[in-house]
This record gives structure tokens, sequence and C-alpha cells, in this order.
């Protein structure tokens, strides 16, 4: 739906319908449910004016009255956050990120602003709910609720928890998406190297001291508004937060792989038939940099 009705925000795995067919399977949805209350989520709703384009087009098509659509913002701790994105972002084939975690940082952070979105909703006249993130486990449940659902109406699912990629298989599959442009054979690399156990873990800081400190002096917008900083507590105020990213030294040398770690990583690339010369070679060049980000 977002990328049908928000064409630039497509993706090349995404399969665009028209405006009709759209507006047909979501009227049989919503009478399937018999639920006066329609939840639409995508964290793509949160760029550019997309969340409004999709309020205007539900309202044209009589799905919601003009004003009565609540935007619920999930916020969490701005720098867990960056680096959950650049997870995301380096793991999926179609994007492929390059860049090193610092230099993702630098050039995006002024993007990931939550005031910048919460202003953009208030430019279009939309009501906004905060919701915290943490605890990520019972986070559908809240939104659920939040949404209008009454405690006994939120389904039995699993727990789910949305975790980054382990070190070695960041460092791997950055790499991978230096030197291979294909994006099938990309898919390819990351079903072989996500085997090197463990392959996924918690989001961590990945960016160096001074990335980070630079960072958080760019979130003091975010860090300045109480509604905001309350939504990112995880089990800690918000100042012990960012007390802990100053006071926590980031691994300078987080692109350099262990011993261990490298042949956990050539093990699964050779035993799939994939190329571990051309990966070897790029995995020396990132951690070349590591060592001298200073100088960078």
């Amino acid at each position: 739906m977002i990328f049908s009705l928000v064409p630039e925000l497509g993706r090349e795995d995404a399969e665009p319908l028209p405006e009709q067919s759209i507006a047909n399977q979501l009227r049989s949805e919503v009478a399937a449910a018999g639920k006066k209350q329609l939840v639409i989520s995508s964290e793509y709703l949160s760029l550019g004016d997309s969340c409004s384009k999709l309020l205007d087009w539900l309202t044209a098509h009589e799905f919601s009255d003009p004003g009565d659509s609540t935007a619920l913002v999930v916020v969490r701790d701005p720098i867990l956050r960056a680096s959950s994105l650049y997870n995301q972002r380096v793991k999926d084939p179609l994007v492929g990120e390059t860049r090193s975690p610092d230099d993702f940082l630098h050039q995006e952070a002024k993007k990931q602003c939550y005031s910048s979105i919460i202003q953009n909703l208030m430019r279009h006249h939309i009501s906004t709910q905060i919701i915290a993130y943490e605890p990520s486990s019972s986070l559908v449940e809240r939104v659920l609720l939040a949404a209008g659902a009454t405690t006994d109406e939120i389904p039995e699912t699993s727990q789910r928890r949305n975790v980054s990629l382990a070190k070695h298989v960041l460092v791997a599959m950055l790499a991978v998406n230096r030197v291979v442009p294909e994006i099938q054979r990309r898919r390819m690399y990351f079903a072989a190297i996500s085997k090197a156990r463990p392959a996924f873990q918690p989001a961590n800081n990945i960016f160096s001291s001074q990335a980070t400190a630079w960072a958080l002096s760019v979130f003091q917008r975010d860090l300045a508004i109480p509604s905001l900083t309350a939504g990112m507590k995880s089990g800690a105020s918000q100042s012990e937060k960012v007390s802990q990213h100053n006071k926590t030294e980031p691994d300078e040398d987080f692109l350099l792989l262990t011993e261990g770690e490298r042949m956990l990583i050539e093990n699964a690339v050779r035993t799939s038939g994939l190329d571990w010369k051309n990966v070897s070679k790029e995995i020396d060049v990132l951690a070349g940099i590591s060592r001298n980000r200073n100088q960078l």
C-alpha cells in the first residue's frame, strides 16, 4: 500500500498496485475484521510527507474522516536506533549499504531526528501519540491498545525480538556489499554467512566514541522534548542513557575481526561455494579503515 501510494519510496521487490485495487482489498479486509479502528503500520510512514499522503488517500476513499486519525510514533534510544538502521541497511540485499558505520552516522543522523518527524506531522495537523519502543517484547500489544483495542482483543502471538547482525556477520556483509554488485548474489552470501553462529545479537553501539559524541549533539533537539525523552526510556532515565553513551568506549577497531570470527565467515562462505578471496581482501581494507579511523 505505502509503496503504491507513495511511489518515490518504491523498492525493486515491491509490486505497485492500482489505487482502485488497493481500495477494494482494503474494503474487503475492513469488512471481514468488523472493527472501527484501522491500523496501518510501516516504518516508511516516517519519511517525508508519506503519512499525510496516506491519510489524504484514506479520507478521499471514505475510510476515515478528516482529523479522525492518529499517528503512533514509536521512539527509542537514538544511538541504538541508528545502529539498528545501519544493520538493516547492510543486511538488506536491495540496499546493500557500503558506508562504514561512522560515515553512515555522520551522513544520516540529522535525517533520523524524531523532532523533524513530529514537526512534519504537526505541519499537516496530524494528531500524534508517542509510544516507547522498549520493552520491545510488548510493543505490538501496546501499539494495539493505543489504537483502541481492548485487552481481550489482543491476539496471542509468539514473542518477537528485533535483533541486529552479530559483529562478524555485519563486517562480512559490509565487505560483500562493496565487492558484489548483484542483488541475488548478495542474498546468497547472506544466506551463507548468517549460518556462522551466532549470527544475530541485540542492537548495541557500533559507532566510534567520536562519532557517538557528535551524533548526540545532533540528537539534542530530540532530547529537549519531554514526550520524546520519556518515550526513549528503557529501564533508565534519558540522562543516564546519554551518560552511558558518553562513558562507553565503543571498539575503535569494530571492523577488525578476530581470527576466530574470520574463520567462521571463511568456512561459511567456502562451504557454500562462494568466492572468499575478494571478500577477504575487502575485510582487510575495512580493518585498515578501522585502525586509521582517527586520521579520517
